[in-house]
């Protein structure tokens, strides 16, 4: 699969169609994410063709699992279509996501919709698994009003490896270093 390394510079926007992910990174693949030239923003917008069909904010599309995300500076602000913020997309796992640096904010409210999500804020989309999820450092907020957890699985799937301290469970968890 891909490995891409991503240099954010100045503020970045991506926002899907359909049920794709905002930054796809699917199983297989592999995502970086680091400060450019000066400090740098991305906010990523999951696409949503209805309440259990959507993308990643960061991660995969409709019924994939997310790939290996690592965040390790810069900031980072991603909501669901009916996957994670970052992880699966809906129907997909997590994937492995590491953040070591950096800000991080995910909201589960379904950017199309404007509903709560039903996929975990980090983690596995609707009918996903959390998939392995560290965070060892930088500033992260994951919050889910809806029906997943903040980290860890989405609705109808709970399960996934947490390391690094971070609390989960429906209504979101938060975590800084």
């Amino acid at each position: 699969g891909a490995a891409v390394h991503l240099m954010l510079t100045g503020d970045n926007t991506l926002t899907a169609g359909g049920s794709n992910a905002g930054l796809r990174c699917p199983a297989g693949a592999s995502l970086t994410i680091t400060n450019g030239t000066g400090a740098g923003t991305l906010a990523a917008f999951g696409g949503s063709s209805g309440s259990y069909d959507g993308g990643a904010g960061i991660g995969g599309g409709a019924n994939e699992d997310g790939g290996a995300i690592a965040m390790l500076s810069g900031t980072v602000t991603a909501r669901e279509g009916a996957g994670a913020g970052i992880g699966g997309g809906s129907m997909g796992n997590g994937g492995v996501v590491t953040i070591s640096g950096g800000t991080v904010t995910v909201d589960s409210t379904d950017i199309t919709t404007g509903t709560s999500g039903r996929g975990a804020s980090i983690g596995g989309g609707y009918n996903g698994n959390g998939g392995t999820i560290t965070i060892s450092g930088g500033r992260v907020t994951a919050n889910n009003t809806g029906y997943g957890a903040g980290i860890g699985g989405g609705r109808r799937a709970c399960d996934g490896r947490l390391g690094g301290g971070a609390g989960g469970g429906r209504g979101g968890g938060s975590h800084g270093a």
